[in-house]
């Protein structure tokens, strides 16, 4: 369904009277993309929570913990803690959620071991490698769209696989994360997000260390990463396109105090070395230059111009 402002969000929300699934009792399952920016707002988790990032990144807030998640990453927010969420502005959140909490009797105490180990979680953040979380959460929301006769007991079988295939990714996080991040594909999305990342971003951006921090790596890890996948290094791509940046600007009639100022540098003489070492000319000659060049082409003149 849509919300009222047009983002997709699924929602079955059962906080008045949770649903039994043997020793499971089910609070909320959904799918939201939050909007651009979205605060949810600092909250106390009633119940366990699951959240799986399915794209976009954003900040997950736990008690006095702070996570930076990205699409693969999955969140428990146990019951009691203190807990927000902050999208971010310019690769908004979607993620899968599912609140409930365990009975430890249940099923001859089949459940004493996660639930031990979900009221216990100290590192709120680990990694799907495998997307296997996330495909049960896609059989959980679908099954609750056919809702007939067998809903009921494959939702039973689908939450047991939900919390036991957490349980291994954090389990086994740090062995799973190096996993992934040796897998090609995972290098390609890596780099392909820190490309994004930059060309939507590049006036906000003060520092490379800034880019690696957003998008929750480390910034050798992503420097070297970049390099090795792009053939140049990661700093030849930011300024490339810091200088591309500049020109338009320029070209729409800024000042070069403006564009100084828009693209960060410290002052104007900084900005103006940055330009002319890529450029050739400084900033302020290029202006004139494509004034002239635009004022020759507007009166149809023969002459040339010349750079």
């Amino acid at each position: 369904m849509l919300t009222k402002d047009g983002k997709f969000h699924c929602d079955y929300d059962f906080f008045q009277k949770p649903r039994r699934y043997g020793g499971i009792a089910l609070y909320q399952l959904g799918d939201w993309l939050c909007p651009s920016g979205k605060d949810i707002g600092v909250h106390r988790q009633i119940c366990h929570e699951i959240s799986s990032i399915v794209s976009g990144t954003g900040v997950f807030f736990f008690n006095e913990k702070t996570f930076r998640v990205k699409a693969g990453d999955i969140v428990i927010s146990p019951e009691g803690s203190i807990h927000n969420i902050q999208s971010s502005r310019h690769a908004p959140l979607r993620y899968s959620y599912c609140g409930f909490t365990l009975d430890p009797q249940a099923g001859n105490g089949q459940y004493a071991r996660l639930a031990q180990f979900f009221a216990g979680v100290e590192n709120s953040l680990a990694v799907d490698v495998h997307s296997s979380v996330r495909q049960v959460f896609s059989l959980l929301l679908n099954e609750m769209i056919i809702n007939d006769r067998n809903t009921e007991q494959l939702v039973k079988n689908e939450l047991d696989q939900l919390l036991l295939l957490t349980h291994r990714c954090y389990e086994k996080g740090p062995a799973l994360r190096r996993e992934m991040q040796q897998s090609e594909n995972f290098r390609q999305r890596m780099v392909y997000d820190v490309i994004n990342y930059i060309d939507n971003n590049i006036y906000g951006i003060r520092k490379l260390t800034d880019i690696s921090a957003q998008l929750g790596y480390s910034y050798s890890y992503v420097s070297q990463t970049f390099a090795a996948v792009m053939g140049s290094s990661l700093g030849s791509y930011y300024q490339q396109r810091r200088f591309e940046k500049a020109v338009e600007l320029l070209g729409k009639s800024n000042t070069v105090t403006q564009v100084s100022e828009a693209l960060g540098f410290d002052s104007v003489q900084s900005f103006s070395r940055f330009f002319r070492k890529n450029c050739g000319t400084p900033p302020s000659r290029y202006i004139r230059q494509a004034g002239q060049k635009g004022e020759l082409e507007h009166r149809g003149d023969s002459a040339i111009w010349l750079e």
